[in-house]
């Protein structure tokens, strides 16, 4: 669906929404607090159009909704309150009276329906992405806001192929919570049990805070579950946009040292060992030898 085709679309709901808002508030406080047919129809072509300002103000047409959160929640209220608002300094202008108990009920209906319309799709997407049985069943180790963005990104994402079905922390005030529908079940030491009870096919380590001492000690515990391992990229490749947060990449070995990796000089120590005799002793070096150019003999005759 194109822009044009979205935006009348939405106008049109909300064009619905509102005149229908308008006549139940009145419906359902009639005899109390009735206004004249003149007074209805007066009142919602001015909620209409201060509806549709305000709306366009605070962007209500141009938003992705299937990521709606808090921020959208809010200009909807936002959007709806100054609306009504509006309306009521019409009437004390137009009627010299404010139907204060019909505008209340009206801007309930408002919100709520208002609302509905933009939050049902996130609600079925997530709904749909949560339970689709093709994709991997996934451990987050990290309730924090590194595994608040993993999950949120697993479960939004059509690409990915992993499902987060459980959290791990060692926050115990974060035990048996959930976050995002997803529930923190145990702690670091629990981590076998879980991919057990949950089934678990893939484990991904979501704590960027970590020293390299601890993700080894966590690591170690998950390599006993002989479940693949992940760990999500750093924060600082994410928010610079190098790398996506789904992308997420396997434990290195620089990840487990208990120090920096060293960097090899490769091009002064070939110089220095060029055409001469070497003895390597330690597997370790292999692979530094093996990247050596094939034309030059390690063991010159």
């Amino acid at each position: 669906m194109n822009y044009k085709m979205r935006l009348g679309l939405l106008i049109l709901i909300d064009s619905m929404i509102v005149m229908f808002s308008i006549v139940i508030g009145n419906w359902l406080l009639a005899p109390v607090a009735a206004i004249t047919t003149g007074g209805i129809i007066a009142t919602s072509i001015a909620l209409l159009v201060s509806h549709h300002v305000f709306g366009h103000f605070f962007k209500l047409y141009k938003r992705v909704w299937q990521y709606a959160s808090i921020r959208e929640l809010s200009s909807i209220f936002a959007s709806v309150t100054l609306s009504i608002a509006t309306v009521a300094v019409f009437q004390l202008a137009a009627f010299q009276a404010v139907y204060s108990r019909t505008l209340l009920v009206t801007w309930m209906l408002h919100i709520l329906f208002i609302g509905a319309s933009r939050f049902s799709w996130r609600v079925f997407r997530d709904a749909k992405f949560k339970t689709d049985r093709s994709k991997k069943r996934t451990l987050i180790i990290g309730a924090g806001n590194g595994g608040m963005i993993v999950a949120r990104q697993l479960i939004s994402s059509e690409m990915s192929e992993l499902r987060p079905v459980a959290f791990i922390d060692d926050d115990t005030n974060k035990q048996q919570l959930e976050i995002m529908g997803v529930p923190v079940i145990g702690c670091s030491e629990e981590i076998q049990e879980v991919v057990k009870a949950k089934e678990v096919e893939h484990i991904i380590i979501a704590i960027p805070s970590l020293s390299k001492k601890e993700l080894n000690d966590i690591f170690e515990k998950c390599a006993e579950t002989k479940v693949r391992t992940q760990i999500m990229p750093s924060i600082e490749d994410i928010m610079s946009g190098r790398v996506n947060v789904t992308e997420m990449r396997d434990v290195q070995v620089e990840d487990l040292l208990g120090r920096d990796p060293v960097e090899l000089e490769t091009q002064k120590i070939e110089k220095k060992l060029t055409r001469k005799t070497v003895m390597v002793t330690g597997a370790g070096g292999v692979h530094r030898l093996r990247s050596m150019p094939a034309d030059r003999p390690l063991f010159p005759g």
